[in-house]
């Protein structure tokens, strides 16, 4: 995967996660979400590289510069699973 964008559609590709969910996982709004993804948005904060890799379970230098190894699809989902649990404990709707 050669972009940030390509390795963030690819992560929340098998998380079955919509960009709003993923967005209210990571603390963002979904556009910003989407405009990542789509590759419109490459200057991007350290922190949003950090919400984005801890909602989805994945190193941050993977997702920043795809270094290190590829992240287990099974690995992602748990991570998914996890937080998508403690939200809801939480309180917080991610739908």
């Amino acid at each position: 995967m050669l972009t940030l964008s390509d390795r963030l559609r690819w992560a929340r590709g098998l998380t079955e996660l919509s960009a709003k969910q993923l967005a209210r996982l990571a603390g963002l709004h979904e556009t910003h979400v989407t405009l990542i993804e789509r590759g419109h948005r490459t200057a991007l904060r350290a922190s949003t590289i950090s919400k984005l890799a801890g909602a989805l379970g994945v190193r941050e230098s993977w997702l920043w510069g795809g270094s290190g190894r590829l992240p287990s699809e099974r690995s992602i989902r748990a991570a998914v699973r996890e937080a998508l649990i403690a939200a809801k404990s939480h309180g917080e709707a991610v739908s």
